[in-house]
């Protein structure tokens, strides 16, 4: 009966750490999915954005503009400018992260597909030796931790030379022997498993099925340029309401 449970025990290490790699893999072609999206489409999502908050700006500045006429009250341009400019913070913020996004999947490295089964093989071989996860108890070790740090940047970011300079310092601390134990392991496998499931039905993975089709592409496309049209033809409406207020420029 102890060498089932010990069989047993095996068999769920195994499955733990299949599921920790297939996890980390998938976050991995996610990060990629969310960096081809926007090389695709980033340019016009960015643009669509912008026109977004453009008309958000004109639409608060009307509302303001008539809660002054309601009240009879005179709407001093330099006031309005100061209210816009306090509410819109959250949104000039959101647009601008978006273009930083969108610069920086645009200038991601491009790698051959030798290159990527490289990154690959050594990232596993190094993730079954110090992976935080299969290996809790060394985490303890601050050299191991720095490595850790090391090695997910270097995987998330394809560089191959740093990932084989990690991974000579890890065979280097002996640490593919080492003894630990893993605790709870049924209920760590099942918590990898929704992740796994969270990830593969969630954006920006399911970009993968728009990306992997020219029909999608190309749909999308549409679909972003359709809301882009939209937004200036919604933007020139707002336009000329604004023009209708009175909106005085005093000049200190």
């Amino acid at each position: 009966m102890m060498e089932i449970n010990k069989v047993d025990l095996k068999t769920e290490y195994e499955e733990y750490k299949k599921l920790i790699l297939r996890r980390d893999r998938l976050k991995k072609e996610a990060s990629s999915c969310n960096v081809n999206y926007y090389i695709l489409f980033g340019d016009l999502i960015t643009q669509s954005f912008q026109l977004q908050v453009e008309c958000i700006s004109l639409k608060k500045k009307i509302n303001y503009c008539q809660n002054f006429v309601n009240n009879d009250k005179e709407i001093n341009e330099h006031d309005l400018h100061t209210y816009i400019d306090s509410v819109m913070q959250s949104y000039n913020k959101k647009l601008q992260d978006l273009v930083e996004d969108v610069e920086i999947s645009k200038q991601a490295k491009q790698i051959s597909e030798q290159e990527v089964l490289e990154i690959k093989h050594l990232y596993y071989k190094i993730a079954k030796k110090i992976h935080p996860d299969m290996n809790p108890t060394l985490f303890a070790n601050k050299k191991v931790r720095e490595l850790w740090e090391r090695t997910a940047i270097a995987y998330n970011c394809n560089i191959l030379s740093e990932l084989q300079d990690i991974n000579v310092l890890v065979d280097e601390l002996c640490l593919a022997n080492a003894d630990y134990k893993i605790e709870k392991v049924d209920s760590r496998i099942k918590k990898l498993k929704e992740e796994i499931e969270t990830i593969i039905n969630t954006f920006p993975y399911k970009y993968k099925f728009i990306l992997d089709d020219q029909n999608e592409i190309k749909e999308r496309r549409e679909e972003i340029q359709e809301e882009i049209d939209e937004y200036k033809e919604y933007k020139q409406n707002l336009e000329k309401k604004l023009k209708k207020f009175d909106i005085k420029i005093i000049i200190n």
